[in-house]
Formats: C-alpha cells, sequence, structure tokens
C-alpha cells in the first residue's frame, strides 16, 4: 500500500496513528515507502475509537498541517469514511486507504458530510 500510495504522490505533512504496535508497524512501513521525514504522532484516543472520537481528534489538529494522515481500527475507521463523505464503503480491510478532501481552512470545520472521497484502495486490490 506504501507503494500505492508513493506512486499517487501521496505526503502527508502528519501522519497520527493509534498506539497499537501492530498499527504503528504498518503506519512506519509506509511513512518509508512515501518518504515521509516527520514523527509519527500517536494519539491513545484512536485505539478503538467511534466516529465521534475520531472527529474530535481530527477537528482538534493544528492548522499548520494541511494534510494529516490517520492511522487506526475498524469498525471506527470504515464508518469514520462513510461519515465524512457521501458515499458507502461496506468495510476497510486490513491495511485500506482512503483519501478524503475537504474544502475548509481549518480542521475545526470538518464535519460530517463535506469530504469528498479521492480513492479508497486495499491490497487484495491492486493483485
Amino acid at each position: 500500500m506504501g507503494n500505492f500510495l508513493k506512486g499517487l504522490e501521496v505526503l502527508p505533512d502528519l501522519i497520527l496513528s493509534s498506539p497499537a504496535i501492530r498499527v504503528l508497524i504498518t503506519a512506519g512501513f509506509i511513512a518509508k515507502e512515501i518518504e515521509y521525514t516527520g514523527t509519527i504522532q500517536t494519539d491513545k484516543g484512536i485505539y478503538h475509537a467511534n466516529v465521534r472520537e475520531l472527529m474530535l481528534i481530527l477537528t482538534a489538529q493544528d492548522n499548520n498541517h494541511s494534510s494529516i494522515m490517520m492511522v487506526g481500527h475498524n469498525p471506527g475507521f470504515t464508518d469514520f469514511c462513510n461519515k465524512l463523505t457521501r458515499d458507502f464503503i461496506d468495510n476497510m480491510p486490513t491495511c485500506s486507504v482512503c483519501r478524503i478532501d475537504f474544502d475548509i481552512d481549518n480542521w475545526s470545520e470538518v464535519s460530517f458530510g463535506t469530504g469528498n472521497k479521492i480513492f479508497f484502495q486495499y491490497p487484495k486490490g491492486l493483485s
């Protein structure tokens, strides 16, 4: 998936991850592949978070970051992507990625249904 993201020139200003070891390892592999040079920040609130909790985490982020990659767990992330956009993803398999863009000036302006899903991909979908 890191190679897929690198091919699309995805390079976030911030990678924000659950502190779970498996998630951090995955985030590290992706960060290396896309040549992310920043520090992967962890937020214990991402661990098994629901949609409301994920929204609070996202909307609290520093506006110096124009793009943020969040790495976490299901079912929260599938539900979160569905709530942020008007699209529907049945399930985000392990290591799947979904890019959502917002027409905002501040992270605090993100709200449900305002995101534009740019892509959704998962490992088996690449083979």
